[in-house]
């Protein structure tokens, strides 16, 4: 199995955790290098070992993310119809 950039930024960010202002500079810096798919792994990451050390960057950081890069990822809803005309 291969090193991500996901992974290399789920490090970082763990090794910064303690320091608020480097924690939220990685944070930006991971934003801006991942893909969508990995932004989304990267964010339910973070929520679940980060939410109650700092909730206000995590929101703040993460609203911001969405409004600059657009639209998040929308699953395709499977339907019986979709289903048989596949």
């Amino acid at each position: 199995m291969s090193y991500t950039l996901l992974d290399h930024q789920k490090a970082i960010v763990l090794n910064v955790s303690k320091d608020k202002r480097l924690f939220e500079k990685e944070l930006t810096k991971s934003l801006k290098w991942l893909n969508d798919q990995e932004q989304i792994a990267f964010k339910k990451w973070v929520w679940e070992n980060f939410m109650f050390d700092y909730p206000k960057v995590i929101n703040q950081l993460f609203k911001q993310s969405e409004s600059t890069s657009g639209e998040p990822l929308k699953r395709k809803r499977i339907t019986k119809n979709s289903l048989e005309t596949a």
